[in-house]
């Protein structure tokens, strides 16, 4: 078992070990005497039950709301009736809300907390590998619209995250690659050592030192920028593109896959540019594909960069790409939006 502190004001702690949902009232020994469980159509049928009995049986009053399993269900409207069954539950602010499940479960439990009686506790219990080392640490909560994803949102770091490992023994092969892209992207981001790990031999992604080396990273840089203003900029390696694609696929395209399109994106784009070394580019290629990840994206660029305009990374006229320099080295490239076309190599301007 490993345990991870991240010093954001408040800080709160990232533990990585087994049987953690079996025991879950030790680990969460903060949750007060009420909490509200949100978990997906999938998640809930697996590991609910064990959760709430646990919950129960600690003597806490504990309710639950289940909604249908899918990025399309990450909506305002899933919002609101998650809100609503808060209402129904009486959530006070001495109560938790304990997300059970994958990015999309956090995010919408995460955004929920947060503006529930203007801001309640959340501790997220990831089931997959993207959420433990991606999107139950740092505090990104949020919610999609038509026109992109995540456009509504807080920060709201959670009280604890608590990551059973165990739980991965159910992932499907599609759910571990989403994860492996995010750890990828870790170590292309910030550690040679891990990116080099995974490129021979692949399937350490699901050990508990490689997981809790991915969550290190990520932790490191949003410490040091919370709230996104400058390096935090960097985890954002590949999705300025893999949004992209998963807004336009109607996110047929999972996120771990289109970002991995978009690493391969941006990795060439800024070879071109003479910002990535080809070494690196090539680099990148090849640990996707040992990973059995896809490279290409099947959308031209033209199709992506209206989306792109929805970018959160973008202020005012001008938007901010993480261009990878050497595996381990990236930098942050600030474009103004109509110089987006020829930085992906597209003649002539697009109004975005």
């Amino acid at each position: 078992m490993q345990c991870i502190n991240v010093a954001t004001n408040p800080n709160y702690k990232v533990i990585i070990g087994q049987d953690i949902l079996e025991d879950v009232t030790h680990y969460a020994d903060d949750c007060g005497s009420e909490c509200i469980i949100v978990s997906d159509s999938n998640v809930a049928n697996l590991y609910l039950p064990r959760v709430r009995a646990a919950l129960t049986a600690a003597g806490m009053r504990v309710g639950e709301v289940v909604f249908t399993a899918g990025e399309s269900c990450k909506t305002l409207t899933t919002a609101g009736k998650l809100l609503d069954a808060y209402a129904q539950f009486k959530l006070t602010r001495s109560g938790v809300v304990l997300a059970l499940g994958g990015g999309v479960t956090g995010d919408l439990a995460g955004f929920t907390s947060a503006v529930w009686l203007r801001g309640v506790p959340v501790i997220q219990l990831p089931t997959t590998l993207l959420a433990m080392v991606d999107s139950a640490v740092g505090g990104k909560t949020g919610v999609d619209l038509p026109y992109g994803k995540n456009l509504i949102g807080a920060f709201h770091q959670p009280r604890k995250v608590l990551a059973d490992i165990n739980t991965l023994k159910t992932l499907p092969e599609e759910q571990h690659l989403d994860g492996v892209a995010e750890m990828l992207k870790a170590g292309i981001t910030r550690d040679p050592e891990l990116f080099a790990k995974l490129l021979s031999e692949p399937q350490s992604a699901l050990s508990e030192e490689a997981i809790a080396r991915s969550i290190s990273i990520k932790a490191e840089i949003v410490v040091a920028d919370e709230f996104e203003r400058g390096e935090r900029k960097l985890l954002n390696l590949g999705h300025t593109a893999g949004h992209a694609i998963e807004k336009v696929s109607n996110y047929r395209i999972r996120h771990g896959r289109a970002v991995a399109m978009g690493m391969v994106l941006v990795a060439d784009a800024g070879w071109r540019h003479g910002i990535t070394s080809e070494a690196c580019r090539d680099a990148i290629i090849e640990a996707l594909a040992r990973c059995n990840l896809p490279l290409l994206s099947p959308y031209q660029i033209e199709e992506l960069l209206p989306a792109m305009g929805y970018d959160k990374k973008r202020t005012g006229s001008k938007i901010t790409l993480a261009v990878p320099k050497e595996i381990g080295q990236c930098e942050l490239l600030e474009l103004a939006v109509e110089e987006l076309p020829a930085f992906w190599g597209v003649k002539g301007v697009q109004e975005l």
